[in-house]
């Protein structure tokens, strides 16, 4: 069942002007943490060192609950 009135809540990250600007590589991590900052939980599947790792431990360091994908695979 879904609740509309969540649907303004959601971010988009490809599609709003806020991360536009940071849809080239050099500027994902930025793009990152910018969603990480807007959110309470992080659902990953991250399986070695780089990007996904780095905004990972940014989460864990802002407190979100996480959820790892990679438990139990």
């Amino acid at each position: 069942m879904f609740n509309d009135s969540l649907f303004d809540e959601i971010v988009y990250p490809f599609e709003t002007h806020i991360f536009s600007y940071y849809t080239y590589k050099g500027n994902i991590l930025k793009r990152n943490r910018i969603l990480v900052d807007r959110s309470s939980v992080a659902i990953c599947y991250v399986y070695r060192s780089g990007g996904a790792s780095k905004t990972l431990d940014y989460a864990k360091k802002q407190n979100l609950k996480i959820i790892d994908l990679t438990k139990g695979v």
